[in-house]
């Protein structure tokens, strides 16, 4: 009862309402709703913990444990409330957007390495990317995994404390189970990958301009998206679907779940992408 009161409920947005801000009174709600399952997951451990009943001096105890700065349910707190007051179309600290760029990230131009090279990243890549994920997915999507890989870094952030880090959710079983079906419907956009990679790197570099940069970019200027490092950031994007794809006729378990019409798409696919890696001349 408690938990579908504290936990359950779902909240409704006007349609009335302009989408940025339904977008972020939605983010801070599931932020809202984060919180208060990491509290009352602690309350139900320390109840079961004590047979099943808590008495006053134990009350007393958690709040001051809940209360306290440093503890793993402020932990909980502030990365939620971080995410939620980010603006929904660059959120770099999203929960869902986060774990989508972790699968990529290694291919970002490295601090104080110079001149960008083929196979390298700007982060000016990430305003277009964000957008194209949006039109891929579709928002009202984006916001369910969003509401998901919350819950999940509230579980984690209660569970490890002041020790929390990013890499303990990019880590984390549950979490990349969640991530793997947006990618797969990514993965599935590109059926067409030449018509769709022109239509993405279009995309990026249209979004690409003087006023998105911040400090330490000036070096970027000029920077944008080129055929070949798309086809390698795709490539790494896309490094845990193609593992399903390889590992579904040893698994029939991946066969039931996406079924024999999907992992044939995603074959194809992954089919046509390898034929773009292995054609790329390799950077130096």
């Amino acid at each position: 009862m408690y938990r579908s009161v504290i936990w359950g409920k779902k909240v409704e947005t006007s349609p009335n309402k302009g989408r940025e801000s339904g977008d972020c009174a939605t983010r801070y709600q599931t932020a809202f709703e984060g919180l208060a399952q990491a509290i009352f997951e602690r309350l139900l451990t320390e109840a079961e913990r004590s047979g099943g009943f808590l008495c006053l001096p134990d009350v007393e105890r958690l709040k001051v444990e809940i209360m306290d700065a440093n503890g793993p349910v402020s932990t909980a707190a502030r990365t939620l409330c971080q995410d939620a007051a980010l603006p929904a179309a660059g959120a770099r600290g999203n929960c869902f957007h986060r774990m989508i760029v972790s699968r990529f990230e290694d291919l970002f131009q490295r601090a104080g390495g110079g001149d960008f090279k083929q196979d390298e990243l700007s982060r000016l890549f990430l305003p277009g990317f964000f957008v194209a994920v949006e039109k891929m997915v579709g928002g009202e999507t984006i916001r369910e995994y969003q509401g998901k890989c919350e819950q999940i870094v509230a579980r984690l952030a209660a569970e490890r404390g002041a020790a929390f880090s990013w890499k303990d959710v990019y880590r984390d079983e549950e979490a990349n189970e969640i991530i793997l079906e947006p990618l797969i419907a990514i993965a599935c956009y590109f059926e067409e990958i030449d018509k769709r990679a022109n239509w993405f790197i279009e995309l990026v570099n249209g979004q690409i301009s003087p006023s998105r940069m911040e400090k330490g970019q000036a070096a970027e200027t000029g920077w944008h998206l080129s055929e070949p490092t798309f086809y390698r950031f795709l490539d790494a994007m896309l490094s845990s679907v193609r593992g399903i794809v390889h590992q579904a006729n040893e698994r029939p378990e991946i066969k039931r779940r996406y079924g024999e019409e999907t992992l044939g798409l995603l074959s194809r696919v992954m089919g046509q992408l390898d034929r773009h890696i292995s054609s790329e001349p390799k950077p130096a």
